[in-house]
C-alpha cells in the first residue's frame, strides 16, 4: 500500500467515525408499511416516460435513464440500483401534516421552503434513511419535496447510497417536478 492509499483510508475512517458519533439525532417518524419488494437493477435502457397519476390529478415526465420499479410510483436509475426517484401520496385530511408521509426510520437533516409550484405549496426535507431496526446505520440519503395540494399530500423523492448518487437523483427530481402539469 502506498502512503497516499493509507492516508486516504485513515481519512475515510476518521470521517465515518465523526459522522457516526456526531450525526444529528431526531425522533424517527413511523414508517408506512412497505408496498413492494425491491427489484434488481433494470437491464434495458429506459426511455422518457409520461405518467398520469389520476389520484393526484397530475401528469409528469420521468427523465431518460430511469425505469419503473414494480407497480409503485418509483423509478430506479439504470446506472445504479441504489438511486431512486418517485412519489407517494395520501389524502389531505384535517389535521394531517405533510410530514406524516415521510418515511420512517429516518433522521431529518434539514428543511427548506420550496420549490415554488403552481399546483401546491412545498417544502424540501433532507433525510438520512436508517437501516431497519434502528441500529443507526445510514442506508440511504434522500431529499423529499412535500406538497400540500387542495385535497392531497404528496412526497416527491430522490435518493441514493451516497452524496454523489443523491446529487444525480436530485437533478432528475428537479427535471421531473419541472414537467408536472395538472390533468384536465
Amino acid at each position: 500500500m502506498t502512503q497516499r492509499t493509507i492516508a486516504t483510508s485513515l481519512l475515510a475512517l476518521a470521517i465515518a467515525g465523526i459522522s457516526a458519533c456526531c450525526a444529528p439525532s431526531a425522533t424517527p417518524v413511523p414508517a408506512p408499511p412497505p408496498t413492494s419488494t425491491p427489484v434488481p437493477l433494470p437491464t434495458a435502457t429506459s426511455v422518457v416516460e409520461t405518467v398520469d397519476v389520476p389520484d393526484l390529478g397530475l401528469q409528469f415526465t420521468v427523465p431518460d435513464g430511469w425505469a419503473r420499479q414494480g407497480t409503485d410510483w418509483v423509478w430506479v436509475s439504470v446506472d445504479s440500483a441504489t438511486m431512486r426517484l418517485g412519489v407517494t401520496f395520501a389524502a389531505a385530511l384535517p389535521g394531517r401534516e405533510p410530514e406524516s408521509i415521510l418515511p420512517g426510520s429516518s433522521v431529518v437533516l434539514g428543511r427548506t421552503e420550496g420549490p415554488s409550484l403552481s399546483w401546491g405549496s412545498a417544502a424540501t426535507y433532507d433525510l438520512q434513511i436508517l437501516t431497519e431496526g434502528g441500529q443507526g446505520q445510514v442506508r440511504a440519503l434522500e431529499s423529499h419535496v412535500l406538497v400540500r395540494g387542495s385535497d392531497s399530500l404528496s412526497d416527491w423523492f430522490a435518493g441514493g447510497a451516497n452524496e454523489s448518487e443523491l446529487a444525480a437523483a436530485r437533478t432528475a427530481l428537479t427535471e421531473l417536478l419541472g414537467s408536472v402539469t395538472v390533468l384536465p
